[in-house]
Formats: structure tokens, sequence, C-alpha cells
């Protein structure tokens, strides 16, 4: 069961991608209006 918990712990490091993901967002919608 140990392993299942680092197989989860990637996944952790990507809604840190997905944070990025926002601020690029971010910095589309800013320079759009």
């Amino acid at each position: 069961k140990r392993s299942d918990s680092e197989e989860k712990e990637p996944p952790v490091s990507q809604p840190a991608a997905s944070s990025d993901s926002e601020t690029s967002d971010s910095d589309d919608e800013v320079p759009g209006p």
C-alpha cells in the first residue's frame, strides 16, 4: 500500500503544473482586455 501512496505523490506534483497553467491563463487574460 506504501507504493500506492508514492504513486499518488506524483499526481500531487501535477496540480502544481495546473497552477502554472492558471498563471499562464491569467497572463493571456491580461493582454486580452
